[in-house]
């Protein structure tokens, strides 16, 4: 791919990324007579054009965050913590992306700490869930 194209790409999926993260704004952050906000919920948000993206939002009120991960990560990063115990809790630095570490699913994670006092969001950027 030539370098003109790779920053056509570049600037097209920013753009795709703004975008999706305004929807799900808009969809969940309006005034609440003006939207009705469904409970927990957590799958497949049809986002038009045949294409969907995975959304998982809980919590109730007001305002609502929306969490995006990145680097190729996904909503369920914010969902996990580094298991107690583990040697790499007392490392210097972050050598999770380097396969050290396990992760661990936590009521004690970001997304349901919040959730806790507010509503929030937390989505799949493109070509994160293979499998929804």
């Amino acid at each position: 791919m030539s370098r003109h194209h790779r920053r056509n790409h570049l600037r097209l999926s920013r753009i795709a990324a703004v975008a999706c993260v305004a929807w799900v704004a808009a969809l969940f952050c309006g005034p609440p007579s003006a939207i009705a906000v469904p409970e927990d919920v957590a799958g497949l948000l049809d986002i038009g054009g045949r294409r969907a993206i995975f959304l998982e939002c809980r919590g109730s009120g007001s305002p609502t965050v929306v969490l995006m991960a990145g680097k190729g990560n996904g909503a369920d990063d914010w969902l996990q913590v580094l298991a107690p115990g583990d040697p790499e809790q007392d490392a210097p630095g972050d050598n999770l992306p380097f396969g050290r570490g396990d992760l661990i699913h936590s009521s004690e994670a970001v997304l349901p700490a919040i959730a806790r006092f507010t509503r929030v969001c937390a989505y799949d950027r493109p070509d994160v869930r293979m499998g929804g």
